[in-house]
């Protein structure tokens, strides 16, 4: 029994790796820092993002397009009304598709607007074109420079690019702007990961959550860059918390169970990992059979916990976690 126990803890080690490269947390879902809101809110924002002067700024080369008069209509029109307000409802709803649709008629409707091509870059991300998002939001800045909200999602594409110079750059011109702001902090983060500064990384996810006690990837990113650094057991519980915020993403319960596993309580590892394959984590899947292969082997009951303790979230609440409403 002690040699199998040790070939298992061999064989384990070897999938770490595995497990810790595909679950860094770049957040692909891309645009953490937006809100959601209502389509009469993004109208507003609209008004509120645009620069009086955008038209003294030059304009970017817009592809040559014929004349709708000689184009055949289609039989079934993709969305109702304008472009604008049609593609801010779609986006709003989570209709992406519609939403890239008719926002790149809009921009194409009156290019001079910042935050169409604002919301047109944040659709791109939605698709991982960040590359094309890239060019909206830059676009977006020259006609309202200094806008945070841009900077901070212009950093991100630029880390999907893996342009870590250009994404630092363009983050450290929004925390010069507020340096309270969360969202900015959260990808400070991640690209000090990227870098692998890891313990620059640990200190600007702590300031994450300090800002905002509810910023789930905040949560789950300072978990993650614990464990990059062998801490374990302090991955615990920011882990937890991220969980206990009430999002179903797959790699905040992966996490924490690779943090419970790596800390000796194999019983709610397995359980984190099954909640991982039940949002649809492979990975989870391979560190579930681990776990649970551990487990048999030293006599472990497999059955589940009971509902009060699932995954020790009672024991990490004494800092309320709000709703985090926030587009992935």
């Amino acid at each position: 029994m002690k040699w199998t126990l040790l070939s298992l803890v061999a064989a384990g080690g070897v999938t770490y790796a595995l497990v810790f490269l595909v679950h860094a947390q770049y957040e692909s879902e891309a645009v953490a820092s937006t809100p959601i809101v209502t389509p009469e809110e993004l109208l507003q924002a609209d008004q509120d993002f645009s620069d009086p002067q955008a038209e003294s700024f030059a304009t970017i080369a817009q592809a040559e397009v014929s004349n709708p008069q000689n184009q055949e209509q289609p039989e079934v029109e993709l969305f109702e009304g304008k472009p604008w307000p049609a593609g801010v409802k779609a986006f709003a709803e989570g209709d992406y598709e519609t939403a890239l649709t008719a926002l790149e008629l809009a921009v194409a409707e009156d290019e001079t607007v910042a935050y169409r091509h604002y919301l047109l870059g944040l659709t791109y991300m939605k698709f991982g074109e960040s590359e094309i998002a890239v060019t909206e939001f830059e676009r977006s800045l020259e006609l309202a420079p200094g806008n945070v909200r841009t900077l901070v999602n212009l950093s991100r594409a630029y880390l999907k690019e893996e342009d870590n110079a250009a994404a630092r750059t363009s983050i450290d011109a929004a925390l010069e702007l507020q340096i309270d702001d969360a969202d900015a902090w959260n990808v400070l983060g991640r690209i000090e990961l990227a870098e692998g500064k890891l313990d620059d990384a640990t200190v600007s996810f702590g300031r994450v959550v300090d800002l905002d006690p509810g910023h789930a990837h905040g949560w789950n990113n300072l978990g993650y860059a614990r464990i990059q650094q062998g801490r374990y057991e302090e991955a615990v519980e920011p882990l937890q918390h991220a969980v206990a915020s009430g999002l179903k993403v797959p790699y905040f319960y992966n996490n924490l169970g690779v943090a419970l596993e790596r800390s000796g309580d194999l019983r709610a590892a397995s359980e984190a990992f099954v909640a991982a394959c039940d949002l649809g984590s492979t990975v989870a899947e391979v560190s579930l059979g681990r776990v649970e292969t551990f487990m048999i082997a030293r006599g472990d009951d497999l059955e589940p916990l009971a509902e009060e303790d699932e995954l020790g979230v009672a024991a990490t609440t004494e800092v309320p976690i709000e709703e985090y409403a926030r587009q992935k």
